[in-house]
Parts: C-alpha cells; sequence; structure tokens
C-alpha cells in the first residue's frame, strides 16, 4: 500500500531485513514512490534512488547529493526519468534559497566523476530543472573544459570574454 511505503522502509530499518532492502524496495507495488527523502529513512535513500522510487526533483536531490555524493544510484533515478530534474514545489522558500539550491546541484552534477565521462549528459541533467542563467562563474567548475561548449550552447553560462578567461588556465582543451 503506497500510503504506508516510508512506514514499510522505517520498519525494516529496525530489523534484519535491512541488507535486504533494495530487493524489497524493487518489489513494492508502482505507487510506492516517496515525494520528499527527508520523510524516508536516510539509510533507504541509495535503493530509492536506483529503483526509481523517490521523485526526481531538485529539492530530493540536493538532499541526496548533500548525503551520498553523486552516486550510480542517483544516475540511476536520473536515467529512469530521462536524464531530468524537476523543479520542486519550493514556492514558500525565498528565490535566494532556491538559487541556492540549484547552484549547489549545478556543481554537484558537473565535478562528479560519475557524469565526468559524458559532460553533454551533465549538461543536460543541469539544464532540465531549468535553472536561472546564466549561471555565476563562481558555481562552474574550472577544471572541466570539456563543459565549455555545452554550458555555452545551453546558455547556462555566457558565450563572452569573462567566461573563457574562466576556462583560460586549460588552454586549448577548453575551446575544442
Amino acid at each position: 500500500d503506497p500510503s504506508n511505503f516510508i512506514d514499510v522502509l522505517a520498519s525494516i530499518a529496525d530489523s534484519a531485513a535491512w541488507e535486504h532492502l533494495e530487493f524489497i524496495v524493487g518489489r513494492a507495488s508502482e505507487g510506492c514512490v516517496v515525494e520528499l527523502i527527508a520523510d524516508a529513512p536516510r539509510e533507504s535513500w541509495p535503493a530509492l534512488a536506483a529503483m526509481n522510487r523517490m521523485t526526481s526533483n531538485l529539492k530530493n536531490v540536493d538532499l541526496f547529493v548533500a548525503e551520498f555524493g553523486v552516486t550510480s544510484e542517483l544516475s540511476d533515478l536520473l536515467a529512469h526519468n530521462g536524464d531530468s530534474v524537476s523543479r520542486s514545489d519550493d514556492s514558500a522558500d525565498p528565490e535566494e534559497l532556491r538559487q541556492e539550491v540549484e547552484h549547489r546541484v549545478m556543481a554537484a552534477v558537473l565535478t562528479s566523476a560519475t557524469f565526468k565521462a559524458d559532460p553533454q549528459r551533465s549538461v543536460r541533467i543541469v539544464d532540465s530543472f531549468g535553472p536561472h542563467k546564466p549561471f555565476p562563474l563562481r558555481v562552474l567548475p574550472t577544471d572541466r573544459g570539456d563543459l565549455l561548449a555545452p554550458l555555452v550552447e545551453t546558455g547556462l553560462c555566457r558565450d563572452d570574454l569573462k567566461t573563457f578567461q574562466h576556462f583560460a588556465p586549460l588552454g586549448s582543451k577548453a575551446i575544442l
């Protein structure tokens, strides 16, 4: 029963069945999806992400990254959702806080070893949550020249001298 899913997770957390959590989460009915992962035991978050049992929204991704980093389980969740992170229903949060969350998630995704091999994917994920554009250069990694072109193409950073200077330490690798 989806309405009891979080209670079931909590009871599993206190039992010997915890080692079988991913199996149990994977076998739960389709409607068993956690809207806000803060409501579920932290230890369950990787299983929820791996089995696509949590909402792929900005707030959940931010909470997950703060606790576990950008993991293969989070990558699986994003892949299940078309590499998309929806905006959270955070209308009660001040604009400054929403931008801070965006910046944290963007920095985590763009600097993550999980997505390093595919810069297009990492930029696509960041662009999916409709962040305020352009992002301030201070939140962009300086060691990822492979991100420059997709960041400029999507409008996540400006096509101007300051942007190129930000990536200048990388030399031609950033431009090619």
